[in-house]
């Protein structure tokens, strides 16, 4: 029995025809209501206000499944999506004509074969070369998203060719090219230059600073001279009259100097010791922050344990909007720390925890390459963001986001939430 799927949108429907795959059914004893199609006969597409529709196999939806993905991806970023530099000999193809103007061109497997086939310089073409098959339609900004929605629509059906599904990676940024324009890049240099030009002319018309000689110092000779008249002046002046009073209060003061002095000589040992220990204790509070303060290493890093019965604990974050500010914000950070290449060759994934300020405070390993997440652990730039507080017992009282993150061998990190708030 035919199969007809139809996905409708106001400028755009895309019709499927095929068949099942009958043999399920009979397995399971009873025919479905909504029969899966998982053998495809024909794909159509129609445009609003375009005469002629596109049609092919499967081959003709797969390349238009693949292709007007990669294109809107690259249209919404505006950075160039590097897999299509290579498809110029795809069956469907993008190209942007102007902002608003996107040219759909669709070519039959006959037209592909001819150019992989195509005849050397220098020989005459037969003039019953077959005639262009070749479709090309402009298509509105509108038609092109009602066309990607309508594919999105078809891939998200499970009873719908299930086989077929869309791959989109994003776009590293330390391989997206500067849009920058070169007049726009090269003003600030001429500015500065122009600004330097100005600063140096000004400072030529500055008259140069006066030259004050110094003063010169006194001579050994002039010095005992002023020494002399010093002394004499000292001793032209009249001493004061000494009394009584004045005597009892020197030898008073005498004596007081002298037990002192011999108090000082019996406690100067303890008191040396004192400081000894004082000293001593100290150095050892100075010891014991020192350790308290230790570097993020593989070594030190809290045990798996400790991680899981923080994650257990500590109060969910359930903010939706604060739980993406902070997924994007940590995806940023991490892509911007790791500038390494890497060297594994199967993807590595991290549960993590993230405080609501964005500081890592903990991470585990949950996925099946458990031990190469733990080898290749310093080439990955958790442990440059990673801190550990001297109290851990101060985290179980705080909001702790957990995120998973997963770093793929081509360079891409891809951040989630761990877990799904229900609205």
């Amino acid at each position: 029995m035919t199969i007809q799927r139809q996905y409708s949108l106001p400028n755009c429907k895309l019709v499927l025809e095929g068949w099942g795959d009958e043999s399920e059914s009979s397995a399971t004893g009873f025919a479905e209501t909504r029969p899966a199609m998982t053998i495809l006969a024909n794909a159509e597409c129609h445009f609003s206000g375009q005469n002629q529709a596109i049609s092919g196999d499967r081959a003709f939806l797969e390349s238009l499944v693949t292709n007007t993905s990669q294109y809107a991806q690259q249209v919404l970023s505006g950075v160039p999506h590097a897999e299509r530099r290579g498809q110029s000999a795809s069956q469907v193809q993008l190209q942007q004509v102007s902002p608003y103007v996107h040219r759909l061109i669709v070519r039959s497997p006959d037209s592909e074969s001819d150019q992989s086939h195509a005849k050397p310089e220098g020989e005459a073409v037969s003039s019953e070369s077959p005639p262009d098959s070749t479709v090309q339609l402009d298509l509105s900004t509108v038609q092109l998203f009602d066309l990607v929605e309508a594919i999105d629509q078809m891939v998200a059906d499970a009873q719908t060719l299930p086989d077929i599904a869309v791959q989109l990676t994003p776009v590293p940024k330390r391989k997206a090219t500067s849009q920058e324009p070169v007049a726009e890049r090269v003003i600030p240099a001429v500015i500065g230059i122009s600004s330097l030009a100005a600063a140096a002319i000004a400072l030529f018309f500055v008259p140069p600073p006066e030259f004050r000689p110094t003063e010169q110092e006194p001579t050994a000779n002039e010095q005992v001279l002023d020494e002399e008249e010093t002394d004499e002046a000292l001793d032209e002046t009249e001493p004061l009259p000494v009394t009584e009073s004045d005597e009892t209060e020197a030898a008073a003061s005498e004596d007081e100097e002298a037990n002192n002095t011999d108090t000082d000589a019996v406690t100067s040992p303890d008191s040396d010791a004192d400081a000894d220990s004082s000293s001593g204790s100290i150095a050892s509070v100075d010891s014991d922050n020192s350790s308290a303060s230790q570097a993020v290493s593989p070594e030190n890093l809290p045990s798996e344990e400790e991680i899981e019965e923080l994650f257990t604990q500590a109060s969910p974050l359930n903010d939706r909007d604060l739980i993406q500010d902070i997924t994007q914000d940590l995806r940023d950070r991490l892509d911007e720390e790791w500038d390494n290449e890497p060297t594994f060759d199967e993807p590595l994934e991290y549960r993590v925890g993230v405080l609501e300020s964005g500081d890592i405070v903990g991470f585990s390993y949950p996925g099946d390459n458990r031990d190469m997440a733990i080898e290749f652990l310093d080439e990955l730039p958790l442990l440059d963001l990673l801190t550990i507080p001297e109290d851990p017992d101060t985290l179980r009282d705080q909001t702790i986001a957990q995120v998973r993150v997963v770093f793929q061998p081509s360079g891409v990190i891809e951040v989630s939430p761990w877990y799904l708030i229900e609205e």
